[in-house]
C-alpha cells in the first residue's frame, strides 16, 4: 500500500469517526457529510 492510498485511508477513518461522535450528538446533517466524505476519501483511495 502507498501512501497516498494509507493516508486517503486513514482521513476516511478519521471521518467515520467523526461522523459517529456527532450522529451520537443528534447532528444527523453533520453526520451525513462526514460520511459522504469518508465514501469520497474510501474511493480516491481506489484510484491511487
Amino acid at each position: 500500500m502507498t501512501d497516498e492510498i494509507r493516508r486517503y485511508l486513514d482521513k476516511a477513518d478519521h471521518a467515520l469517526i467523526v461522523a459517529e461522535d456527532l450522529i451520537g450528538q443528534g447532528h444527523a446533517p453533520d453526520s451525513a457529510s462526514k460520511i459522504y466524505y469518508a465514501m469520497f476519501y474510501a474511493a480516491k483511495a481506489k484510484h491511487c
